[in-house]
């Protein structure tokens, strides 16, 4: 929900990315989500409910870093469309 409301608001803060760059931006992190969500349901009988829920829930601080840092220079390397 949140890379959603960012990627809205990109082209505001200096960048300038097509609409279709912006649907993919905004796509492919509940694609890959949606994908994953598929390994989330045999690797918690393999480490248990609350350390893979604490595990999943850490990893999802890189990209969030990630993004703030991003995001917040406009001269931020991205993939041009040919």
């Amino acid at each position: 929900m949140v890379w959603s409301v960012v990627t809205t608001r990109l082209n505001s803060v200096g960048f300038t990315f097509s609409t279709g760059q912006l649907f993919w931006l905004t796509a492919l992190p509940a694609l890959s989500g949606a994908t994953l969500r598929i390994f989330y349901s045999f690797l918690v009988p393999v480490f248990g409910g609350r350390r893979w829920t604490a595990l999943s829930t850490a990893s999802l601080l890189f990209p969030a870093l990630w993004m703030g840092l991003a995001v917040q220079d406009s001269t931020t390397p991205y993939w041009h469309s040919c």
